[in-house]
């Protein structure tokens, strides 16, 4: 095989990149270097502070964060504690000078999936560590994956719900941000699996998880706890958004029940706002939420009598 054909086969990977560096010609050559590559169709966000790139982070999906450890003001413990606790979903380089060497190591150490040296960085160096990354990444993530998620709706077990909920209470206690917790219970599910079986019972747990999708927000997790019951994390909401949520739910219930003539879905809810300031943030909003989810559902049992 000749060159060009070789070119030709060349696998070209879509990757979003976020650059956080305040070097103009640091910003240019690494620019330049991921623009020449053939085998990276990259987008590049610039910004100069982890500050600024966690807003970018917060409304859109980047695919590996390039960090230059000496752009000014950053401090590595603290953008390490950041980039641990904000973004474990999010793989990342940093960059660092010779003579700090011993930190790129540390990053490593503490999650980093690369460190390069910036005076050793050529096109190829860069696109080797972005596509060994993004590989070593999608391994790591879907093994991490497997211990988190409920196999059968997608949705967080309450392995994942505990994990990440409990690093939003931390985020939230940083930033004084509000957390809601919406406690949902399937109505009915004995009778579904009683009367139809339960392949029905598990498309009616999907349609739930899907009513979920649709009702809440990219950024809330969404979690099943096992059975009929499920619990969702709202990070950064207000008061105003509980009606609103609950009203979307009850939307797509209706949508979904008028599209299916094999069972109907209820749904009873639940929720609870996190006192911060408690002892057990995030396990004593769910138990409060989990009381007020039966009030909801012993009410929902009286008007259909």
């Amino acid at each position: 095989m000749n060159k060009k054909e070789n070119k030709k086969n060349t696998k070209i990977k879509d990757v979003k990149i976020l650059l956080i560096e305040d070097n103009k010609v640091d910003i240019q050559n690494i620019t330049n270097f991921i623009k020449q590559s053939d085998r990276l169709n990259a987008e590049i966000k610039i910004v100069d502070s982890v500050k600024k790139a966690n807003t970018i982070m917060f409304y859109e999906k980047m695919d590996i964060i390039l960090v230059d450890i000496n752009v000014q003001g950053m401090k590595f413990d603290e953008f390490i504690d950041s980039f641990s606790e904000d973004n474990l979903s999010i793989p990342y380089i940093v960059i660092t000078d010779e003579r700090d060497e011993d930190i790129g190591i540390e990053a490593v150490k503490k999650g980093a999936q690369d460190y390069l040296v910036r005076s050793e960085i050529s096109e190829r160096i860069l696109r080797r560590a972005i596509t060994y990354s993004l590989e070593r990444h999608e391994i790591l993530e879907s093994l991490y994956r497997t211990t988190i998620v409920d196999e059968l709706t997608g949705l967080y077990n309450r392995r994942g719900l505990h994990t990440l909920g409990n690093q939003q209470v931390e985020l939230a206690k940083r930033h004084n941000d509000d957390i809601f917790i919406f406690y949902l219970d399937l109505d009915g599910m004995k009778t579904i699996n009683d009367t139809l079986g339960h392949e029905f019972g598990d498309k009616a747990l999907i349609d739930t998880s899907n009513i979920m999708h649709k009702s809440f927000r990219t950024t809330d997790i969404l979690s099943r706890l096992g059975g009929d019951e499920f619990v969702v994390v709202a990070v950064k909401a207000q008061y105003e958004f509980v009606p609103i949520i609950i009203q979307r739910i009850k939307g797509y219930v209706k949508d979904q029940n008028s599209s299916n003539k094999k069972y109907k879905i209820s749904i009873s809810i639940g929720v609870s706002k996190v006192d911060l300031e408690s002892k057990s943030p995030l396990d004593d909003a769910i138990q409060d939420a989990d009381k007020k989810m039966y009030h909801s559902k012993a009410k929902n049992k009286k008007n259909q009598k």
